[in-house]
């Protein structure tokens, strides 16, 4: 099954601007996972030291904050669309 993830901010540097990412999954986590092993590069954006989802992401899935549903073991679907928006801070 194929789901689009959506990165922006300045983790579309890490992909020579480059947005869209089509993975494989049946679960937000699985795709995740899948976008990991194509671009390994994204690893310490996405996933803390203990391979736990980074507090300093929020994750969308067809514009729907995973918090609402069922987080990371949110079930998808081909032609879903997981968007990944870094949380920014400063002061």
């Amino acid at each position: 099954m194929s789901v689009r993830m959506v990165v922006s901010g300045f983790l579309r540097e890490t992909r020579a601007n480059k947005s869209d990412i089509l993975c494989n999954g049946g679960t937000v986590e699985e795709v995740i996972f899948d976008a990991i092993s194509q671009r390994p590069e994204i690893k310490p954006y996405l996933l803390d030291k203990s391979n736990q989802l980074n507090v300093l992401v929020s994750i969308y899935i067809n514009k729907t904050h995973i918090g609402v549903l069922q987080g990371i073991q949110t079930k998808v679907k081909s032609g879903d669309e997981i968007a990944i928006v870094p949380l920014i801070s400063g002061g």
